[in-house]
């Protein structure tokens, strides 16, 4: 427990009946695999090893969307690929870009419109669709582009070579089921989608990336046709039954020791961690206070911020109730890059605590986009550098 002062109403203030006592703020670091992924803001794609939070590995799965139902491709014979594109475009990423080794999958279930997990199971056929499972991609930068052989410019910045054969399947049930390709429901009901994965083993620590994918990816069939060339997209949109699966390996890193102790350092990791703390003796104040202000200050670890950084905002959150461990978000705090520490604002919280509308029961301390992003925090609790928490406070005689 550490023992952090609170601010007072100094004599020249407003208001002049003050109260001065010492709080114990008791910090540790809960892992919740309750964070729902399905049809987040972002996909995720990508990884990295992170010397403090391990080695994350971000893979999405989504229902392949028709741009144009009942195609006419004509006759299959008379059809060359030339290629089949998956085309990824991201608007962010977290950590150092480095090369990532992909993989696609065809899911063998259907995607529901229903919750699902960092760590749910999809299944999948097994059958790798790269054209080169070996190969390494390197994520181009925002802004680059390259031109397919058939002189269509892809700005996006991912871009996976898949096997012709599968383009040739796709087109051929075009033309041997047209009723197939007649809705996106009917389409679905025989192509359930596709799971694409990042990996590399070969990353070290502060490399690897992960990949914040906004807009919809596309996969492109590039053929010829009596020597005319061609193409037919299909989309993973946001209209699309989309999931985030992530695997963290944490266990024998600093975050994941964490886990196991209280009151040292405590960890926030987007859809894996956040921090737990709670001020028992919060209940001991009378409830004939008022709680002008409090500020809970957060410092958090700023030595590998400009690789991992820890976002703008953190969100906190309590019980419903004792009996009910679902979470709800009851606030915001932003960052003060220039002290390095979080600034939370919980005056209507601990009113609300000191007046017995809300059970004192702790809260919990997350990046703001929990679900949809990659964000991480080592907060510190050690030396001089630990949470305070300053009140003002007056109570008043019945």
């Amino acid at each position: 427990m550490n023992n952090n002062g609170i601010g007072i109403l100094t004599p020249d203030e407003q208001f002049k009946v003050g109260a001065i006592d010492t709080f114990g703020i008791k910090t540790s670091t809960v892992s919740l695999d309750t964070a729902a992924t399905n049809n987040p803001a972002y996909l995720l794609l990508g990884a990295n090893n992170d010397p403090v939070f391990g080695k994350t590995v971000a893979s999405f799965c989504s229902q392949m969307r028709l741009v144009t139902t009942s195609p006419n491709f004509g006759d299959l014979s008379s059809i060359t690929i030339d290629s089949v594109v998956l085309s990824i475009r991201y608007s962010d990423s977290y950590g150092v870009n480095k090369p990532l080794k992909f993989s696609v999958y065809r899911l063998t279930e259907d995607l529901k419109d229903q919750t699902y997990y960092a760590n749910s199971m999809i299944m999948d056929d097994a059958q790798n669709l790269m054209e080169d499972e070996t190969k390494l991609v390197t994520p181009r930068s925002i802004g680059a582009y390259f031109v397919t052989k058939a002189n269509d410019t892809i700005y996006d910045q991912i871009t996976l070579r898949l096997k012709d054969e599968f383009g040739k399947t796709l087109i051929q049930k075009s033309i041997e089921s047209p009723s197939t390709y007649a809705s996106i429901e009917n389409f679905n009901e025989w192509f359930k989608g596709l799971k694409v994965v990042a990996k590399n083993e070969s990353v070290i620590e502060n490399e690897g990336a992960i990949y914040y994918i906004s807009s919809s990816p596309r996969l492109i069939i590039y053929y010829s046709q009596n020597a005319i060339s061609k193409k037919y997209s299909f989309e993973l949109n946001q209209k699309a039954n989309r999931v985030n699966l992530i695997n963290y390996d944490n266990a024998q890193f600093e975050s994941g020791k964490g886990l196991l102790q209280n009151n040292g350092n405590f960890f926030a990791q987007s859809n894996k961690l956040r921090s737990y703390l709670s001020i028992p003796t919060l209940s001991d104040i009378s409830r004939n206070s008022v709680i002008h202000s409090g500020k809970l200050i957060l410092p958090y670890d700023k030595n590998l911020s400009v690789i991992y950084n820890p976002g703008i905002q953190v969100s906190v959150s309590i019980p419903n109730s004792i009996s009910d461990n679902r979470l709800r978000v009851i606030g915001y705090g932003n960052i003060d890059t220039s002290n390095h520490v979080f600034v939370v604002d919980m005056r209507e919280h601990l009113q609300s605590i000191v007046s017995g509308k809300r059970m004192n029961l702790g809260f919990y301390i997350s990046p703001r986009e929990f679900s949809t992003t990659a964000t991480r925090i080592k907060f510190l609790n050690e030396g001089t550098s630990v949470p305070k928490l300053y009140l003002k406070v007056s109570s008043f005689k019945q």
